[in-house]
């Protein structure tokens, strides 16, 4: 048999008129020259959505938010583990940044000690007040009543922020003079709000009329410190809060009240 001619079924080349003429350069899929463009080539591939631009952020959002991170990161530690034993490299590795980031916003452990003493006095305003805010009681029994429950919003504090209440009442004034002073001065704002409630009081008619404004607004914070170190002494003195609250509350009403004679 002659080894040249094609058996049916066998593999082999085909002649032009039994199908498609046998690719010997290999250019089957190519685009011949005189061949239509694709359509993808003649501006017509499909249309792909151009990415959405990134959101505007004002930098002093990112700044100020920056800037919290690390006092909350300072406040925590602060409260966790006293002033003495932290460093700008804990502060900054508790709030994800590098060292010097830190000296971005702020220039020592002392200079961020200060914003984290305003925050504490904030957190301490805002939960020691409660839901009363600034409203003014109208009669003495509900001035000694919201008394008696920012009392007992001491021992809740002390018992949620220990070390909050023990750093400004025992740790700050023996670190040294602008601490000292940073605590004073967000004390004495304290104070300021105590004495417009007392001048709102007398001219309520329920505090005596010839009380000093000033000194009975100290005399607000000194019940305030008193409740807060009774808290922080857990009972060890024997007295129970019951017991500090009744007397508390009972040393201003001798101490404000209008002469009911």
């Amino acid at each position: 048999m002659d080894p040249s001619r094609h058996r049916p079924g066998s593999a082999g080349p085909h002649h032009p008129h039994h199908g498609r003429p046998v690719d010997h350069a290999g250019t089957a899929g190519r685009r011949q020259p005189g061949d239509p463009r694709p359509q993808h080539e003649r501006g017509l591939r499909p249309h792909r959505q151009d990415p959405a631009p990134p959101p505007v952020t004002d930098p002093r959002s990112r700044t100020e938010r920056r800037r919290a991170e690390l006092i909350t990161a300072a406040y925590e530690l602060l409260v966790t583990r006293g002033f003495r034993a932290i460093g700008v490299d804990d502060i900054a590795t508790a709030a994800g940044v590098s060292h010097g980031t830190f000296y971005n916003y702020f220039t020592s452990k002392l200079d961020i000690l200060d914003a984290v003493i305003d925050h504490g006095f904030t957190l301490i305003s805002t939960r020691l007040l409660g839901p009363e805010g600034d409203d003014t009681p109208d009669t003495i029994d509900a001035f000694c009543a919201r008394y008696a429950r920012v009392i007992d919003r001491c021992y809740d504090l002390v018992a949620t922020e220990p070390g909050l209440v023990n750093f400004f009442l025992l740790e700050a004034s023996s670190i040294d003079d602008q601490v000292l002073d940073r605590c004073m001065h967000n004390a004495r704002v304290y104070g300021a709000q105590s004495v417009d409630k007392i001048r709102r009081g007398m001219a309520r008619g329920y505090l005596a009329p010839d009380l000093d404004p000033d000194i009975a607004g100290e005399v607000l914070l000194s019940v305030l410190v008193s409740a807060l170190l009774s808290a922080l002494r857990t009972g060890s003195d024997g007295l129970t809060q019951d017991r500090v609250r009744t007397q508390l509350i009972d040393f201003l009403r001798a101490a404000l009240a209008r002469d009911s004679g």
